[in-house]
């Protein structure tokens, strides 16, 4: 009885928010920063994050407001059982494209670990085996994404997270050596490698709504919000709001500190994987690319996990999932990932799609409304103070997010959708 009422530590809560943040998105944020400015870019990035932890806040007051921690059923109790489907139907796409992009981040580094593993046997079978993108996909995929998405219960990998953390600080750490210091002779000088393109402060066209669908990914851990709020307990709630905000400010600072290095060393030729823009023969940066992968493998499960839950909870409400429907899911939904990860080189088409179209309504515009129907929002009796209502400038926020940034994502990535971006008043 003790520990239920006590919960968590907030501490706690704030590593596991903090975690959960930094995912995949944050090696697409240098890209994001090249989409905008260092100056803009880092401002927008601020906002972004201040919405974010605004919106889990949100999240928190609607289940206290309808007593339960299932989102779902918050959702049923404001709008109505349609609206409940509609949510979880928006969850499962958002954790699928999730999905995706670590399957396309594994491409990216296990297909340059075997280059740099092959640099003194080029015309080896087995390195021209790995270096082909599909065969290095398809066989992680099936020797270890199929198997690890299989698990039921998950608790083998409870210290993933720590690791992950680790990997990621080495990572942001390389980023920064990289664009700060050099090697002359027998010590370090410090030296930043600025590009000569680099954009201080005016944003390059038509990236803004790109670079915010990214930010919007990357600050985007609201699927897991009302089980961090459960577990604090309800001695430990009230300090809900210094937890998200100190986990958020954690991942924030960390972003900033990568977008910043990977964008200022390679300017306008920024790649949306920033690890990408290192030679498969730098040593330091093949090391991140291992450490990342593997914690990609490990913590693929987790995310899958959710997918799992919110395609059985809609197609057999109220039903717990068996193993053999935990086998069937891991059957039918790892291929197409696989084949994602296979075929699609460019990560930013996965996480701009995913950010600007699911993103948007998982972040802004679902807490959002949901808290304003709960409050028992009606323009009609509040006049004209219902536009000091900032849920509702949340949702308007989303609703141009979302269609510009899509409209953004479709033009940057024409050629896949075979547009002309070059005629007189189309669409891009």
């Amino acid at each position: 009885g003790g520990s239920l009422r006590w919960g968590r530590p907030a501490g706690t809560t704030t590593v596991n928010v903090a975690n959960n943040l930094i995912g995949s998105g944050i090696l697409s944020l240098p890209f994001a920063l090249s989409q905008t400015s260092v100056g803009a870019g880092s401002l927008l990035m601020v906002v972004v994050a201040a919405l974010s932890t605004y919106t889990m806040q949100l999240q928190c007051r609607s289940c206290d407001r309808c007593g339960t921690f299932d989102y779902r059923r918050v959702a049923d109790e404001a709008l109505g059982r349609a609206c409940g489907t509609a949510v979880e139907l928006v969850m499962a796409l958002y954790t699928l494209g999730t999905c995706m992009s670590y399957s396309v981040l594994v491409g990216d580094f296990f297909t340059r670990i075997a280059e740099f593993a092959c640099t003194g046997s080029p015309g080896s079978h087995a390195c021209a085996f790995f270096e082909s993108r599909p065969n290095a996909v398809f066989v992680l995929g099936a020797a270890v994404l199929l198997p690890v998405s299989s698990l039921r219960e998950l608790s083998a990998l409870r210290y993933t997270s720590l690791v992950a953390l680790v990997t990621v600080l080495y990572t942001v750490g390389v980023v920064v050596y990289k664009y700060l210091f050099s090697w002359d002779g027998n010590r370090l000088v410090i030296e930043p490698h600025t590009a000569p393109d680099v954009r201080w402060w005016v944003p390059e066209e038509g990236g803004v709504f790109v670079s915010l669908a990214l930010m919007g990914v990357a600050f985007n851990c609201h699927y897991n919000i009302p089980r961090y709020y459960r577990e604090l307990g309800p001695r430990q709630r009230h300090r809900m709001a210094p937890s998200f905000t100190c986990g958020v400010g954690i991942a924030l600072l960390l972003y900033l500190i990568i977008a910043a290095g990977g964008y200022l060393t390679f300017g306008g030729q920024t790649l949306p994987d920033v690890l990408s823009d290192y030679g498969t023969d730098d040593l330091l940066a093949t090391l991140a690319r291992g450490a990342l992968g593997v914690t990609l493998l490990f913590s693929y499960p987790l995310v899958f996990n959710k997918l799992r839950f919110s395609i059985h909870s809609l197609l057999f409400p109220g039903r717990d999932v068996t193993l053999r429907a935990v086998a069937a899911y891991a059957l039918v939904l790892n291929p197409l990932v696989f084949a994602v990860g296979a075929y699609v080189t460019d990560l930013s088409v996965v996480l701009s799609f995913n950010g600007a179209l699911n993103g948007t309504l998982i972040c802004y515009i679902i807490p959002a409304a949901l808290y304003l129907r709960l409050d028992g929002f009606d323009p009609r009796k509040e006049g004209v103070w219902f536009l000091a209502r900032l849920p509702l400038w949340c949702i308007l926020a989303g609703l141009v997010l979302m269609v510009l940034g899509t409209k953004e994502a479709i033009c940057k990535h024409a050629d896949v959708f075979g547009i002309t971006t070059a005629t007189p008043g189309g669409f891009c």
